[in-house]
């Protein structure tokens, strides 16, 4: 088979080397259940989600306890949210979200609705942002929760959730967010602003799949959240079950070793594919300022629709959008919420990198990548 050049990290990415083998050990040699404080091997195993849990919790500015491990970002989000309605909805069944958040947030505050949740979706500028005056106009006494992720997954617009917490926290309202795309790879310290709960994911940062985290801050804004699944007390009762050891591990590894990568690089290669597709007249979604460097949303020129880009260039991987909802033939409702018309967004495609993308795949891209 041909070399498949591999520019679709948003959806995944590769494991570190390092990663791997940090991992190993804990299939046939510490293979004991965290729960088994009966011997030795128990304590031994338990002592090593400790240290993940410390490793990762002071990357993200975070207390050891604020970190909930699950099986990745799409189960932290259902449990946050679910949870966080469960325990306030007798107080309040009004949620703030954004139209242009990720599926695992969309259909789980529908599911919300059926169980009696009033959703107002906040609309988006034509470059992915929201209207923080907007935002403040909508939050009522009955509000038990603002939703907005960080980094989108399809465009890697940013919204600015430092400014979104502040205003949640000063109406008293818990603040969730989806860091997916963010955390391991942009800066981010927790204790700096006043956000109540954020999920992420380990397979987005050179980590294992199948393992994640739920941020649960537990001083100012202190969140209390409803248990979902029941039959154990691991992750103080929010997500019991026997905990996945290696892939605990493997994510507190692939946090250390992407705080160690050099932004700038990132940088340099975002620079390269912009020129080359702003060359060939494209359009790229979003705003230079605010976007994250390692996500570009493309819309080509009129007449190219991104569907038959794939037959093009069948030795390059890339995406139409979110990996969610690759296999649908709707149109991007991110891009339809940004203002796009159908035919803008059928002519739309998501490029992304990450630290294993070499200067030399990228070269590749823009001698041979067909429109």
């Amino acid at each position: 088979m041909d070399k498949i050049y591999y520019f679709d990290h948003a959806a995944s990415t590769p494991v570190y080397p390092a990663v791997i083998q940090e991992m190993l050990p804990y299939f046939n040699e510490k293979f004991a259940n965290s729960e088994s404080r009966s011997h030795l091997l128990g304590h031994l195993a338990a002592a090593s989600v400790k240290r993940a849990r410390k490793t990762i919790a002071n990357a993200l500015g975070a207390e050891e306890e604020e970190i909930i491990f699950t099986s990745g970002a799409t189960e932290s989000i259902n449990i946050a949210l679910q949870g966080i309605y469960k325990k306030y909805s007798p107080y309040g069944k009004h949620i703030i979200s954004v139209r242009t958040e990720h599926k695992a947030v969309l259909d789980t505050l529908s599911h919300l609705e059926t169980l009696g949740a009033e959703v107002t979706y906040l609309d988006c500028n034509e470059e992915g942002s929201i209207d923080l005056l907007q935002l403040d106009s909508l939050i009522r006494r009955d509000t038990i929760l603002i939703a907005a992720m960080w980094i989108n997954n399809e465009t890697g617009v940013q919204h600015d959730i430092k400014k979104i917490a502040k205003l949640a926290h000063q109406n008293k309202v818990p603040f969730f967010s989806d860091l997916t795309q963010g955390v391991g790879k942009l800066p981010i310290q927790l204790r700096e602003f006043p956000i109540a709960a954020a999920a992420f994911s380990g397979h987005k940062i050179g980590g294992p799949k199948g393992i994640g985290g739920l941020y649960i801050s537990r001083k100012d804004p202190r969140v209390q959240m409803g248990a979902l699944t029941f039959g154990g007390n691991q992750e103080n009762g929010i997500r019991p079950g026997t905990l996945n050891i290696p892939g605990i591990v493997g994510l507190a590894k692939a946090t250390e070793q992407s705080r160690k990568e050099k932004l700038e690089n990132i940088f340099a290669l975002n620079d390269l594919l912009r020129s080359f597709f702003r060359s060939k007249g494209c359009k790229i979604n979003g705003s230079y300022e605010s976007n994250s460097p390692f996500i570009l949303s493309i819309t080509a020129p009129e007449g190219c629709f991104a569907r038959d880009l794939f037959k093009k260039n069948p030795n390059i991987a890339f995406s139409l959008g979110s990996a969610c909802t690759s296999a649908s033939l709707k149109n991007s409702h991110v891009l339809l919420g940004m203002g796009r018309s159908d035919t803008e967004a059928a002519r739309s495609f998501r490029i992304s990198i990450n630290w294993s993308t070499a200067p030399a795949e990228v070269d590749f891209f823009i001698q041979n990548f067909q429109l």
